[in-house]
């Protein structure tokens, strides 16, 4: 059985294959904040577990790797950002995979 940021984690490569960027980001950052939820709760319970708040914590949290800073900024934008000529996530699977590689590697 697949736990929940697992779940969130493969819808990312379905809403790929639909062609939805949107919708691949919004799952990429649910499995963000399922993965900081299940595996380093007291850092999710400071941001009231709450995905988008995790990820926008990350982004600023200078105790993190650049390279997770960077990732978490990228998923934290949205289709407002993308208007506007902001920072988004071309890759919401490998921004995952930054944050979570990153986010061990300073435990």
């Amino acid at each position: 059985m697949l736990s929940a940021w697992q779940v969130e984690y493969e819808r990312i490569a379905s809403a790929l294959t639909e062609g939805n960027q949107g919708k691949a980001r919004v799952c990429a950052r649910r499995a963000v904040g399922a993965w900081m939820m299940e595996k380093f709760p007291q850092y999710a319970e400071i941001q009231g577990n709450d995905a988008m708040k995790i990820i926008r914590a990350l982004s600023t949290d200078v105790q993190q790797p650049q390279d997770v800073q960077l990732a978490a900024e990228r998923l934290a934008g949205g289709l407002r950002a993308e208007l506007q000529g902001g920072v988004v996530s071309d890759n919401p699977r490998a921004d995952v995979d930054t944050i979570i590689a990153g986010f061990v590697s300073v435990r």
